[in-house]
């Protein structure tokens, strides 16, 4: 895949170089930059003496009223989640605490008219549980992220296709696409470009009518993009292809225009080119005026009219250069003979 600008690289890469200043900082002042020291137990213990502390002073409360003021100050802040849950259930006295929690949990989630408030509940409430809690309720929260991924790949699909829409229809009305290349190889270049991470919006077409992105400010025919660059697995190809098919469909008005144009070009070519023949202009084409008549006629309903005007004059442009008639006939039918010869060549082996 062609190399794409990332944030996250560039913050790292600036998080590097600030953490290289403070260990600077820290040896010119003589602070010992050695991390062996567990700040995290040192934290976790401050807070188990405070917890402590606080439950020998109030001893007087009754254990639902402790307990409340006990959270409130001391256990939702606690890292030791273990730890906290324990000292709760200490406080409670309650030989059916858990089951308790366990009813409020329950209660809240019934109460939930979808599972993406579900998936919202466990993501804020799992990192405060403590290892029996988060047994209790894994599957269902694990299904509820499941869901939720699901739901989010669904409304990211539907973003893609409308971008991809609104781009494509934006495209459709400002490229030249090379009448000839197949339509079919121009929506696969668009396929290849979305697969390597460009979006709609950034693709054009080159002077060429190749369907092309910009790499280091230089707009790159994606024809020429090494085979493999995708980085996508084959479920992404196959999500990418199913949702671009019809937004692809956009490209055909502007095909069919371009190949109209195309075909109207060559007409316009090959008429003023068969204009000239047996004429004073004309001079130069010598040598090609048989190939040059039988293109013009291909564009004709009555091609063998204008095969036998052409040739006529042809010979009349001529006809000082023969001594009798029976040259200008024999001159004819040769000419006429060649052409015929010309033609069938075409029709076995394609136009020459």
């Amino acid at each position: 895949m062609l190399p794409r600008p990332t944030t996250w690289v560039n913050r790292l890469r600036r998080g590097e170089h600030i953490m290289s200043n403070i260990d600077l900082l820290r040896s010119i002042a003589g602070v010992d930059n050695d991390t062996s020291v567990d700040y995290r137990r040192i934290h976790q213990e401050n807070q188990k003496t405070n917890s402590e502390k606080f439950i020998s002073q109030n001893k007087h409360l009754r254990p639902e009223k402790m307990l409340d003021r006990w959270w409130r100050d001391h256990g939702n802040a606690m890292s030791d989640r273990e730890l906290a849950w324990n000292t709760a259930e200490g406080i409670s006295k309650d030989p059916g605490f858990y089951d308790g929690i366990f009813r409020t949990i329950d209660d809240t989630l019934n109460s939930f008219s979808n599972v993406g408030d579900q998936r919202r509940f466990f993501q804020e409430n799992m990192p405060r549980w403590n290892q029996r809690i988060q047994d209790r309720y894994r599957d269902q929260a694990m299904s509820s992220v499941e869901f939720g991924k699901q739901e989010d790949v669904f409304y990211s699909r539907i973003a893609n296709r409308q971008e991809d829409y609104a781009a494509l229809s934006e495209l459709s009305g400002k490229i030249n696409l090379n009448p000839s290349v197949s339509l079919d190889t121009h929506k696969e270049h668009v396929e290849l470009a979305r697969r390597m991470g460009f979006n709609a919006s950034e693709i054009s077409t080159d002077i060429d009518g190749f369907l092309s992105i910009p790499v280091d400010g230089n707009l790159v025919p994606v024809y020429t993009i090494p085979e493999g660059a995708p980085n996508t697995t084959p479920m992404e190809d196959l999500i990418l292809k199913t949702d671009l098919s019809d937004n692809l469909n956009q490209l055909d008005a502007p095909y069919r225009e371009a190949q109209a144009k195309h075909k109207n070009d060559i007409f316009l070519r090959d008429r003023g080119l068969v204009n000239l023949i047996g004429t004073e202009d004309g001079k130069h084409l010598k040598g090609f005026e048989l190939p040059i008549i039988l293109n013009a006629a291909e564009h004709e309903s009555n091609p063998v009219s204008l095969i036998k005007d052409k040739i006529g004059d042809m010979i009349n442009s001529k006809i000082s250069d023969f001594e009798n008639p029976f040259e200008a006939i024999v001159e004819y039918v040769n000419t006429v003979s060649n052409i015929l010869e010309l033609r069938e060549k075409r029709n076995t082996n394609g136009k020459s």
